[in-house]
């Protein structure tokens, strides 16, 4: 069990989103904007122009819960609505394809949310310096360079067993491959609009490596996020 995260944290000015890196590897973990209701830290993750995936953090005494769960208490989420709890906040639901979205109302769900991060573990916040203090909200860099903030903004779920949806900055046509770790090409699949998916539910369980590069000619370099697939 992973007990370590080593985090960059960037917020950028232009669009007020705050993007989470893995200081070791450099892939994108969150590209986020966040907001604060009653003590807790609220983050949301645009998934399409009108769809977004939201996850809750407490952050308190140089100590943070949920931040590392998105996926996690998104499926808990998922359980609990489909069980009826949250009749009022539906605002679709697809019975054949099961699709289900709710609006998000941080007053109504408070409860839940806390609740839920009592039940996750608690990771201690430890600068790297005293002077880059763990503040999850407001790093001091800023850039206002076209192609600076990171290429894939969501990859989900992580680990991936049937699925994988795949969404980048970028309005260009692009590529997606899947490698694995020796470097073997895998599967690749066009991004149109922003995004993708792949089927990964043919590939043994393990870790891949996913690139995504725009296929004209660029200025941006390819991305890379690591991807692991269970079964």
């Amino acid at each position: 069990m992973q007990d370590t995260l080593d985090l960059r944290i960037h917020h950028q000015l232009s669009s007020g989103i705050n993007f989470l890196t893995d200081a070791v590897s450099g892939d994108t973990l969150q590209r986020v904007w966040v907001t604060r209701h009653q003590g807790l830290y609220y983050f949301t993750c645009p998934i399409s122009d009108t769809c977004y995936w939201v996850h809750a953090a407490r952050i308190k005494r140089n100590q943070v819960q949920g931040l590392a769960d998105a996926y996690r208490q998104l499926h808990l989420m998922e359980q609990a609505a489909r069980a009826g709890q949250f009749p009022d906040l539906v605002q679709y639901h697809d019975s054949t394809t099961g699709i289900l979205r709710l609006r998000f109302d941080p007053k109504r769900l408070r409860k839940f949310y806390t609740a839920m991060l009592d039940s996750l573990p608690i990771y201690r916040m430890v600068p790297r310096t005293p002077y880059q203090y763990a503040s999850l909200l407001t790093d001091s860099v800023a850039t206002t360079a076209q192609n600076s903030e990171p290429f894939i903004h969501s990859m989900y779920p992580n680990p991936a067993s049937d699925v994988l949806n795949v969404g980048v900055a970028s309005n260009e046509l692009c590529e997606a491959t899947i490698f694995d770790m020796e470097g073997k090409l895998i599967q690749t699949a066009p991004v149109s609009a922003g995004a993708t998916t792949a089927q990964v539910q043919y590939l043994p369980a393990g870790r891949y490596m996913v690139r995504v590069r725009e296929t004209a000619t660029s200025q941006v370099p390819p991305n890379n996020c690591k991807l692991n697939v269970k079964h």
